[in-house]
């Protein structure tokens, strides 16, 4: 990835649209990011990594805080950046969740983080006709990632070594530094792994308490230590249930003896009861004997009279139609009558109405005269009316003339009077800005005295310590000086011993064992105390402690002095970076106070400002709307004034072509209603009359040929009777039935003809079955007696109760049987399951032990920690080659691979191999200018490592945001020669710096202007 082109709008201190042309630089890979401090240098590094990925290069500040002071409310943030990907062109564009004005009324709307990624042809194409790959930072996120290859924490390793970020790798304690590495390399899967050996190592260890605690369970359900105590108990119940089953088919046997006995005697019981039962019915139907007989006479006589009923039946109908024919007859005589009255009655009515006909036709010519008449009515209310709308309108615009011309006054006297008040507001935006610019300056000088407040502190922390330790290293010199002349006293001592023996032994004219000497002129004497062996190897062992104390002293020491070196470093930088030595804390939080203060007083004079604007563009608007309402209103009133002369003329007029006593409506209303009442009725009477006539002619002739048919069908009706009466008579005199009473008297209904059938027949199927039945009997219970069955069921039920309690005591021996079975078969199960859990736990638990880095030895190196590891050290390999040349071969960074401390995880930590005095040592014995080439040098293998990392993409950019004032002159040049390599393999790089050197090395420049409206840059080649 290459930036050629940026473009950042209302973004950190660039108050308006500010471009860097990358493609500017040509050859010149390697430059400088030079300016203020606070002027916007890092602000290039966080557009760029805002514009791909959302987020800024140092992650501290959110992208939010990141918009500009100095843009005005209206001026949208936003980022476009322009880069090529192995020859293919793109183009990232950025706008941050942000206020922005509303298009209507006041007051702001937030609008959303809003994202887009193109693939342009070239760099000055407009995006409109780009080829538009994905929206929203939810989809550009994911397609950087992929076309670049990092997500952003790699990206910000990589690409962006941003501010005093990538010396936290150098100097993080392996805990720290397996997070950081993390982010950079995904050990997500053997986390998992760990994660779950380790709660399956807790499950199985779960498993197997359970598993115990169900086996001491079961066992102490039954108040053993063992299940082998419960094989005897089975033993002797099943010898005891084979007893119980030979008991039980005794007792059976003796059970079935007894209910056949039962069972016979009780059938035989049932034969002598059913007997009698038939004996007492059969007695009940002889007594039913006469009252059978009495119900077949009847039945008999019904037979009879059934043979007779057809004729009686004829006789009855004819009866019947010779009365209804004579009722007939009757009430059409006296229908002939009432019609022949009615129609009398209506001619007379019609003669008398046909005489007043001329009058009707009178009244019909005066009412089409009064219609008339109203017509004319109804057009002089309708011009009226409109008089009165004309009138009122007349009235109604003189008024909104009146209203409208003062308020033209009063809007005109308010547009002045804001136009006065904007007057002193007419600064504010730019004392605003000026204000908002010395704010940030103060606060910006505030950290950085904070920041040199607690160096100094640190600083004299550091010197009191360092004294601490410089008067401990005299003390521990004095003492070692001291415990070395005690043991060469106490080695003398023992020499000069050995000398008096040796001396005790020479003779005279003997030569000495020890020169050779034949002379003796001083011998030897022993002193006054002689020290043992033991003496002499505890003040040996005393001394060596000493001086084992002493070095670590003197190198506690020497690391303090290299670390005051270093705060004594940064604290000079940072006060030749102050511009003034003479504001302290306390007067910058005042001058804070009292900018801030200004502030928010400028923020409401620009609110105000606003508010007087948006009412001074409504007045106006006002002003021009109520002028072409004016003209408007003036047009009208004249109209209105011309209508209501027009129409005054035309009622004048149309009053003297109606009658005074019509001019009211309700009169001319009340005449006509009248008349067409009267035309009415007579209408509705004459039709009535009409149709009444026609109606009682036509029900008169229906009438006569009523009656006349009447009379014929009475006559018929008479002669059938009269046939049918002299049948019926003849057919009782030769039948058993006196008259018609007893005919019908002796005909039973249908219901008791059933009824009594069925007496009958039922009477006669009982005496059969019970007769029967009696002589089925009576073999059976010939020369027998009737049994006693209650003894009989006294000996069933015990038989019965005997067997029962045998079966119970059964059952409650098969269950104590079965659950001492089941019992023993539920711990052999439990007890194999424990074996096979255990085994399994003891495995898994060896395993989880060793990925989660409680293994071996009480090692703490998990999986996860040692593929981090094995990371680290190409890291630290790609380092060393580079610290090697920026140090001149003097230092080697590598991973310390034993274990200092048992209780805390290790395999991540750094130590440094220095070859003047072929020892390693700790990273953070570093001096200020060695540790920033060390973490200079590991953030440019940790580059490197990821990039091959990630599949061998190729990042032509890398851009370091780190001071170099800490480096002496030779350092210096080592990192500019290996700055300068990496910018000749084709590499852009990019540096922020404030050192001197660096600026007469590096020709290409990109020079960042701050000025109180904003920054500004420009590359200087």
């Amino acid at each position: 990835m290459r930036p050629l082109h940026l473009t950042i709008n209302a973004f950190g201190p660039y108050a308006e649209t500010q471009s860097f042309d990358f493609q500017l630089l040509g050859e010149h890979n390697l430059f400088l990011i030079t300016g203020d401090i606070g002027a916007g240098k890092t602000t290039v590094f966080d557009a760029i990594c805002c514009a791909l990925y959302g987020e800024t290069s140092g992650g501290e500040r959110t992208v939010e805080e990141m918009r500009s002071h100095h843009a005005l409310p209206t001026t949208l943030t936003e980022i476009t950046l322009d880069f090529s990907i192995q020859g293919a062109l793109y183009r990232a564009w950025f706008s941050p969740k942000q206020l922005t004005p509303k298009k209507r009324g006041e007051g702001f709307t937030e609008q959303t983080v809003q994202s887009a990624l193109y693939q342009i042809d070239f760099i000055e194409q407009a995006s409109e006709d780009a080829t538009l790959l994905c929206e929203s930072i939810s989809k550009t996120k994911p397609e950087v990632e992929a076309l670049i290859g990092f997500n952003v924490n790699q990206f910000r390793q990589v690409v962006m070594l941003a501010q005093g970020k990538f010396r936290e790798l150098l100097n993080a304690n392996s805990s720290d530094r397996e997070t950081i590495l993390k982010s950079l390399v995904d050990t997500t899967f053997l986390s998992r792994f760990e994660r779950k050996l380790k709660n399956l190592e807790i499950e199985l260890k779960q498993q197997v308490v359970d598993l115990e605690s169900q086996i001491k369970g079961l066992l102490k359900s039954e108040n053993i230590e063992s299940a082998d105590v419960l094989l005897p108990q089975q033993a002797t119940l099943k010898q005891q249930q084979l007893e119980l089953d030979q008991s039980i088919t005794q007792a059976e046997s003796t059970r079935l003896t007894a209910e056949n006995k039962l069972h016979q005697a009780v059938a035989l019981n049932k034969l002598f009861s059913q007997q009698q039962t038939l004996l007492i019915e059969q007695q009940k139907l002889a007594e039913q004997k006469d009252k059978i007989a009495a119900t077949k006479l009847a039945l008999d006589t019904h037979s009879e009279a059934e043979k007779l009923w057809p004729d009686f039946r004829l006789y009855q109908e004819a009866e019947k139609t010779l009365s209804t024919a004579n009722s007939s007859l009757l009430n059409a005589e006296k229908a002939h009558q009432q019609c022949h009255k009615i129609a009398l009655e209506t001619s007379n009515q019609l003669t008398t109405l046909e005489a007043d006909k001329p009058k009707h036709e009178e009244a019909k010519v005066e009412l089409q005269h009064l219609i008339q008449i109203n017509s004319a009515l109804s057009t002089l209310a309708i011009d009226k009316q409109n008089y009165q709308q004309a009138e009122s309108l007349f009235k109604q615009s003189q008024a909104d003339l009146t209203a409208a011309e003062g308020n033209q006054l009063d809007f005109q006297k308010q547009l002045d009077q804001i136009e006065l008040n904007l007057l002193p507001l007419s600064l504010c935006d730019t004392h605003l800005i000026e204000n908002q610019h010395q704010l940030d300056k103060q606060q910006q000088l505030l950290k950085q005295l904070q920041r040199i407040a607690e160096k100094q502190k640190q600083q004299q922390q550091a010197e009191q310590q360092s004294a601490q330790l410089q008067q401990q290293l005299c003390l521990h010199d004095e003492k070692t000086k001291s415990l070395t002349e005690s043991l060469q006293q106490l080695e003398q001592e023992r020499l000069q011993d050995m000398a008096s023996h040796l001396a005790s032994q020479l003779q005279t004219d003997q030569p000495c064992a020890v020169c050779g000497s034949h002379d003796h002129p001083i011998p030897a004497t022993p002193p006054e105390h002689i020290p043992s062996n033991q003496q002499i190897e505890l003040a040996k062992q005393e001394l060596q402690q000493q001086e084992h104390s002493h070095a670590d002293i003197k190198q506690q020491f020497e690391q303090h002095q290299h670390y005051l070196v270093g705060i004594n470093s940064v604290l000079d930088e940072l006060l030749q970076s102050t511009a003034s030595d003479q504001i302290n804390i306390a007067d910058c939080k005042l001058e804070i106070n009292t900018l801030s203060q200004q502030q928010q007083d400028l923020l409401l004079q620009q609110q105000q400002k606003q508010r007087l604007l948006k009412q001074q563009i409504s007045l106006k608007e006002a002003l021009k709307k109520l002028a072409d309402d004016l003209v408007d209103i003036r047009t009208q009133s004249n109209e209105s004034q011309a209508q209501v002369s027009n129409l005054e003329g035309q009622i004048k007029s149309q009053l003297k072509t109606i009658p005074e006593m019509y001019q009211d409506k309700n009169n001319l209303n009340q005449e006509i209603n009248t008349l067409e009442l009267r035309i009415d009725q007579f209408d509705k009477q004459l039709n009535t009359l009409l149709s009444k006539q026609q109606s009682a002619q036509q029900h008169l002739n229906t009438a006569l040929g009523t009656v006349n048919s009447a009379k014929a069908q009475q006559e018929q009706s008479n002669n059938h009777f009269i046939n049918k009466k002299q049948l019926i008579k003849l057919a009782l005199e030769s039948s058993s039935f006196a008259d018609l009473a007893a005919l019908q008297s002796a005909r039973l209904t249908e219901h008791d003809l059933i009824n009594k059938s069925e007496q009958i027949d039922l009477y006669q199927k009982e005496s059969l079955r019970i007769e029967t039945q009696l002589n089925h009997l009576a073999p059976q219970l010939l020369d027998k007696s009737e049994p006693d069955i209650e003894p009989l069921e006294t000996a069933y039920q015990q038989a019965q109760d005997q067997k029962n309690e045998l079966i119970n005591q059964k059952g409650q021996l098969q269950q104590r049987l079965n659950t001492i079975t089941q019992l023993i078969k539920k711990i052999a199960n439990e007890t194999a399951k424990l074996s096979t859990a255990t085994e399994t736990y003891q495995q898994t638990s060896h395993l989880s032990k060793i990925a989660n880095g409680h293994g071996h030895q009480g090692s703490k190196l998990s999986f996860s920690r040692y593929l981090l590891g094995r990371l680290l050290d190409d890291i630290l390999l790609a380092a060393s080659s580079r610290l090697d040349i920026m140090s001149e071969g003097r230092y080697q960074l590598t991973r310390k691979l034993d274990q200092s401390n048992n209780r805390s995880a290790f395999g991540l930590d750094i130590e440094l191999t220095d070859a003047y005095t072929g020892q390693k040592r700790s990273v953070n014995t570093f001096s200020g200018g060695e540790g920033f080439i060390a973490s200079l040098s590991l953030a440019l293998g940790l580059s490197e490592v990821v990039q091959n990392n990630a599949g061998g993409i190729q990042l032509d950019t890398l851009f370091i945001d780190e001071g170099f004032g800490s480096l002496n002159d030779e350092a210096l040049e080592q990192a500019i020669n290996v700055l300068t390599r990496l910018s000749g393999d084709g590499r852009l790089v990019g540096v922020i710096s404030h050192v001197n050197e660096l600026k007469e090395r590096i020709d290409a420049q990109l020079l960042i202007t701050k000025t109180a409206n904003g920054s500004s840059a420009e590359f200087v080649l």
